[in-house]
């Protein structure tokens, strides 16, 4: 299990986490050795893993967004002045709608 994994599921599971990251902490084992006990119960991997795939959907959703939005340039917004310009534009903010509703 990846430290990216392990963060990701304890903001989820520990929205006051106050867990500190540093280079040892790059697997379950040495993530358990230095899990504060302020924190109370330590996560098992499973508690992490369901915590991580469930944020995963909202994750991909917000990078599509992002890709989508960095797509709208300002050459873009002039070609707004066509026909075939503002049709894009709108196509991509119907694409944004699909992404945000999965959020």
């Amino acid at each position: 299990m990846d430290r990216d994994k392990i963060q990701t599921a304890l903001s989820l599971i520990y929205k006051d986490s106050t867990i500190h990251w540093g280079p040892d902490l790059s697997s379950y084992e040495k993530f358990v050795e230095f899990w504060p006990k302020e924190n109370g119960a330590i996560p098992t991997e499973a508690e992490i893993e369901n915590a991580w795939k469930s944020q995963k959907p909202k994750d991909d959703a917000i990078n599509e967004i992002y890709n989508l939005e960095s797509t709208i340039t300002p050459r873009r917004i002039r070609e707004m002045t066509t026909a075939d310009g503002a049709k894009w534009v709108d196509d991509v903010e119907k694409l944004i709608a699909i992404e945000r509703a999965k959020l």
